[in-house]
């Protein structure tokens, strides 16, 4: 009866859109939003890789630091401890005076740190990581690796030599936002040409 109806026509119309969808070129992807994130394990690479879209509008205006959205990652050997991250990025400071570290004065550089929030055994904390900006031609390439135990220290960036970027490079003029990209392995292994 009743009931039934709207289910048949509901496959219906799923079965014309998938087929029709199939015959139509290849549509153009959809455009980063802004503060969305993206967690996957890279098999081939065996890291994991999060992808978090900032919005690029940050880096006109007085914050001092954007922060992504937590995401979860394996610790330790083997990965079997878990953990919750988050990526901060910091403005450049200008100056020593109050306001000298906002994205604004900066002109678009900074820093980015990984921060594991939660309590973390010093056995489990092992972790590498690489991070990276950007995207197609405006990337710029992965530093690190760093290695380090994130029950010792909760946040950790790249070294000092290499620490800062300049956001307003990589931005995309579409989206209005630029990626900030983390390659991560747990355990105290050697990333040296795992990542790409």
């Amino acid at each position: 009866g009743r009931e039934e109806a709207p289910m048949d026509t509901l496959s219906r119309s799923a079965v014309s859109s998938t087929a029709v969808s199939s015959m139509a070129p290849p549509q153009t992807p959809l455009q980063p939003q802004p503060q969305t994130l993206s967690c996957h394990f890279q098999r081939d690479l065996g890291v994991f890789e999060v992808q978090w879209f900032v919005d690029a509008r940050k880096l006109r205006g007085n914050d001092k630091q954007a922060v992504s959205p937590p995401f979860e990652l394996p610790l330790g050997p083997h990965g079997r401890a878990k953990a919750i991250f988050k990526l901060m990025i910091y403005a450049k400071s200008t100056t020593d005076r109050k306001g000298g570290a906002c994205f604004k004065k900066a002109r678009g550089r900074g820093t980015i740190q990984l921060k594991c929030q939660g309590d973390v055994v010093e056995a489990s904390g092992d972790a590498s990581f690489r991070i990276g900006i950007g995207s197609g031609v405006r990337a710029q390439p992965p530093r690190g690796p760093i290695a380090h135990n994130f029950a010792s220290n909760a946040v950790r960036g790249l070294l000092e030599e290499e620490e800062e970027w300049d956001f307003a490079t990589v931005i995309d003029d579409e989206s209005l936002t630029f990626p900030v990209k983390l390659e991560f392995l747990p355990g105290r292994l050697d990333m040296q040409g795992a990542c790409t």
